[in-house]
């Protein structure tokens, strides 16, 4: 928007004096600017009072403030997150662990049966040949 077009703005919204000339004024900090005329030049540039009055470097910091403030809300949510995950997968593989030992001691219980089993047969087998060569 031209400081032209401002003027003729401010004009509509009541200020007639308001010329290109004090515009320039205005934007170069040697003529200072009534309250109600900054509602009205904010109106006009569709901006807000505090974009006005707030040096742009000192926006420009709590902008990057806020979006660092963000970021960080954003990560401690996927830290949380993470977190519990890490959790439920510790929950988990200590039950998978407990899975694994208790398999390991069945298997290691029927092995055992199964020896004594094949022993037993073994016997059997050893004392049915034995009593079918002595008849």
């Amino acid at each position: 928007m031209t400081q032209a077009e401002v003027a003729r703005a401010m004009a509509a919204r009541g200020f007639p004096k308001m010329q290109q000339s004090t515009i320039t004024k205005i934007e170069n900090a040697q003529r200072p600017v009534r309250v109600n005329e900054a509602a009205a030049l904010a109106a006009v540039l569709h901006a807000g009072l505090a974009d006005l009055v707030t040096d742009p470097a000192q926006r420009y910091r709590q902008d990057a403030l806020a979006a660092a403030r963000d970021a960080e809300r954003e990560l401690a949510g996927q830290l949380h997150q993470a977190e519990r995950r890490l959790e439920e997968h510790r929950a988990a593989h200590a039950a998978a662990e407990y899975a694994v030992a208790d398999s390991a001691a069945r298997l290691e219980a029927i092995q055992a049966r199964h020896a004594e089993a094949r022993e037993k047969a073994e016997a059997l087998a050893a004392a049915a040949t034995e009593g079918s060569e002595s008849d």
